[in-house]
């Protein structure tokens, strides 16, 4: 076949695909496209971090209202919370701030009716704490990489929060029953402690510590008694501190991974002995030293008064393991917790809770406090959920 036909029938191949390239171009395209024609599976691209419309009130999503002891209050990961009493001493609701966006909600522990209180957006919410009243907040967030201090109070006529940026930089704090807030701050060789009044905006100096990397055990109120030590690892000696007005008075109690919680009468403490770890309590008054029956780490437990009669702990039996508290603290090692009860007149200690058997979930407690009405508030370090345990549910 001669050169000049192959040539002849190339280019009438050529014209009849631009033909159709043109038909499929402007007249091809389907009525009825997909709505993912465009879909290139990047997920879900929303900014969490916008306030985009949602519901300021919503549906139960667990089931607080039930007739179980120990129950889920939330599904999100929390920053912090508080339970806010009404006038009657009735529990109103239970506040949470939600980490990442420092939104707050309120939750009716009766009917489990959740309501967003505050749309205010503070990205990157880490932890938090609320004044009993819930008129105001103390919220730790990150921002640019560097931690952010910032004191928020509610409105009550609309859903934003009124915020004040705190200039120290911030190791410690807690909200008072006071209404206030008690923090610490850092400086070049030791931690100051203040209080805070969110009200007023003022703040006043409470004591110094002459040494920098200072943990607190503190007080309900600024008056009240407060306890230091060293930050606590097994590979460093620490020592417990009594704070009062003339200074630091020292305990004799030490050791390594030492940490301890007190009040007036009984501090209790736990650090590394050998290759054990072990819990004792300390009586102020008598001066002795008494045994603590469960194992568990300070920071998991809370003294249920003023006058110390029994302390609630998430804890062990036995087999906490070594190398404690760093591994806890660094998330390298979790607690598969009961709840307990410990008497310090009886030396006894008593279950509340199986979370295991009563939810079929393993329970590492944080952040416990105690409520009214025979309830118990934690956190479940685990996924940063709130729980409660109301001790009057056999």
């Amino acid at each position: 076949m001669k050169r000049s036909v192959f040539i002849i029938i190339g280019v009438v191949l050529i014209v009849l695909l631009i033909g159709i390239w043109v038909y499929v171009l402007f007249f091809g395209s389907p009525e009825n496209a997909p709505d993912n024609f465009a879909d290139l599976n990047f997920g879900d691209t929303t900014d969490t971090n916008l306030p985009i419309n949602q519901p300021t009130n919503t549906e139960p999503v667990v089931d607080v209202g039930g007739a179980e002891a120990l129950r889920q209050l939330t599904t999100k990961p929390i920053a912090g919370y508080q339970e806010v009493v009404s006038g009657g001493g009735l529990i109103a609701e239970v506040l949470y701030i939600e980490a990442g966006t420092g939104h707050i909600f309120a939750i009716d522990t009766e009917s489990g009716e959740e309501e967003r209180v505050s749309a205010t957006t503070i990205p990157f919410t880490q932890s938090g704490v609320i004044t009993p009243t819930g008129n105001h907040v103390f919220i730790q967030a990150l921002n640019n990489g560097s931690r952010e201090f910032l004191i928020g109070t509610l409105s009550s006529t609309s859903d934003t929060l009124e915020i004040t940026k705190l200039a120290e930089e911030v190791v410690d704090y807690k909200a008072t029953t006071d209404n206030t807030f008690l923090y610490a701050v850092q400086g070049n060789n030791s931690v100051i402690g203040k209080e805070y009044d969110p009200v007023r905006h003022t703040s006043e100096t409470l004591f110094t510590i002459p040494f920098r990397e200072a943990a607190i055990s503190w007080g309900e109120t600024a008056d009240d008694t407060h306890y230091t030590h060293p930050k606590a690892s097994n590979r460093l000696e620490g020592f417990g501190y009594k704070i009062t007005s003339r200074g630091l008075e020292r305990l004799p109690i030490d050791g390594y991974g030492f940490s301890m919680i007190g009040t007036d009468d009984f501090v209790l403490f736990g650090r590394q002995a050998g290759q054990v770890y072990e819990n004792g309590l300390y009586d102020i008054e008598n001066e002795e030293f008494l045994p603590f029956l469960i194992e568990t780490i300070p920071e998991k437990c809370v003294f249920t008064s003023v006058a110390s009669t029994s302390i609630i702990c998430g804890g062990v039996s036995s087999g906490i393991g070594i190398n404690m508290p760093d591994v806890w603290y660094r998330g390298e090692t979790e607690f598969v917790d009961n709840i307990w009860e410990i008497d310090t007149e009886s030396l006894t200690a008593t279950v509340l809770a199986n979370p295991v058997l009563q939810s079929g979930r393993e329970l590492d407690v944080t952040t416990i406090t105690i409520g009214n009405e025979n309830t118990i508030y934690f956190i479940n370090k685990n996924d940063q959920t709130l729980w409660l345990l109301d001790t009057s549910i056999e």
